[in-house]
């Protein structure tokens, strides 16, 4: 039999490394996102609800790490012992000594974490379980606020889409919400009022809980749901980016960037079978096991930022990609203009460099104004043909993308060489 007990090692040191390794990854990518929109002066709800979950992200590797120091003390450590036979000290010196002391002690009381839970005594086994909560709770709102920005990003392109393409975003949104806030309360307040009853063993004799086959139930719900929302809002954007008027490979690379949230969906997935399987019995190694759904929900976060940042930091890169000069060169001149230039009235407005008319019936601009300002995308302008008729007939140089001078200057030059 003691063949089978496992040794007393501790996956405390892989845990820090794997975890902070993906919170730095998940920091280039926020800080990059909201410097983008910063730049094009389009910061919005969803920025503040990426940048939340980051904060959630970093709280809970705190505490996953906090629950896991390198060291597991079965008795009174080498710090106690030289605090116990500490020589008489300044009263100064005492009162940082009874400072020391307690954070000492309280590093020990935390020696459990990421061990088997056969080595663990009675008191680490109940530290163990309390901040296993505090980090649910935390991951619970870290991975929703994440999943909530991404909806909050398509609401913003599918504005003037058609309406039930925004009810199906608002309903996964208000869904996600919903489940999340009672997964947290049903989570703390199973055993009634005192949340401390889940972790207290002496209060669990009297005290009277949820059922626990129920409760694991419902957690697996809610991580099932949250996959399922990466999933819709990975699959959405494609109907939607399609109808914009823009060149196919532009859509293509749009709706790829839009699309990344897959990958989060598949990282969801493989948490919610893990958690799914763990609530099938209650498992017997709890802390160890522990480890694992850790790495899986660093993993869920990481794709969540770096997915649903991506589409925002585009335009920095399309920004310092070397534009090509386009145009043609008459026989006249041997310098090339650009084909499409706003005119110098146009051009002094707001960085809104789309002009259009609302009343006019022919002027319809669904959602490329909207998703051009956030992820940087050019719109494909009309042809010159249906510029000049649409001139001729309005008998003015206002055109839905500004004024074309350049359609003036065919015409200066075709008139001189008639002459």
């Amino acid at each position: 039999m003691s063949a089978l007990i496992p040794p007393d090692v501790s996956r405390a040191q892989a845990l820090e490394a794997i975890l902070w390794s993906e919170f730095a990854v998940s920091t280039v990518f926020i800080l990059l996102r909201l410097f983008a929109r910063y730049q094009k002066r389009s910061l919005g709800l969803d920025d503040g609800l990426m940048a939340g979950s980051w904060l959630f992200f970093l709280a809970s590797i705190i505490a996953s790490t906090l629950r896991s120091p390198a060291w597991t003390p079965a008795h009174d450590t080498p710090e106690d012992d030289a605090l116990d036979n500490a020589p008489q000290l300044p009263p100064v010196s005492q009162d940082m000594t009874m400072l020391t002391k307690p954070a000492v002690q309280f590093a020990a009381q935390a020696s459990g974490g990421m061990r088997h839970v056969a080595y663990l005594m009675q008191s680490e086994l109940s530290f163990q379980i309390e901040i296993s909560y505090v980090v649910l709770v935390i991951s619970i709102v870290c991975t929703a606020l994440g999943k909530i920005a991404v909806g909050v990003t398509i609401l913003r392109i599918v504005r003037s889409a058609s309406s039930y393409e925004r009810w199906v975003v608002w309903a996964v949104i208000v869904v996600t919400s919903v489940s999340s806030v009672l997964d947290i309360f049903i989570s703390l307040f199973q055993c009634g009022g005192d949340p401390r009853a889940i972790w207290v063993f002496e209060l669990q004799a009297t005290a009277s809980c949820l059922d626990a086959t129920m409760l694991n139930r419902y957690t697996t719900f809610t991580a099932v749901w949250q996959a399922f929302a990466d999933f819709v809002f990975s699959i959405l954007p494609i109907f939607i980016v399609w109808r914009l008027h823009m060149a196919t490979r532009r859509k293509v690379v749009l709706t790829i960037g839009l699309g990344l949230t897959l990958l989060t969906g598949v990282a969801a997935s493989v948490k919610s079978s893990y958690i799914a399987k763990q609530s099938a019995g209650r498992p017997s190694d709890f802390t160890w096991d522990l480890f694992y759904v850790y790495i899986l929900l660093g993993t869920e976060v990481l794709f969540i930022i770096v997915c649903g940042s991506i589409p925002s930091i585009y335009p920095m890169w399309f920004g310092t990609r070397p534009r090509p000069i386009q145009g043609y060169a008459s026989h006249e001149s041997s310098y090339r203009k650009h084909a499409y230039k706003l005119s110098r009235a146009e051009s002094s407005k707001s960085y809104r460099w789309w002009q259009y008319s609302r009343s006019e019936p022919d002027t319809t601009i669904p959602s490329d104004v909207e998703i051009a300002m956030l992820t940087g995308t050019p719109l494909q302008p009309p042809p010159v043909a249906a510029a000049v008729s649409r001139r001729s007939a309005s008998g003015n140089d206002e055109l839905c993308y500004g004024k074309i001078h350049v359609v003036k200057e065919v015409e200066l030059s075709s008139t001189k060489s008639k002459s």
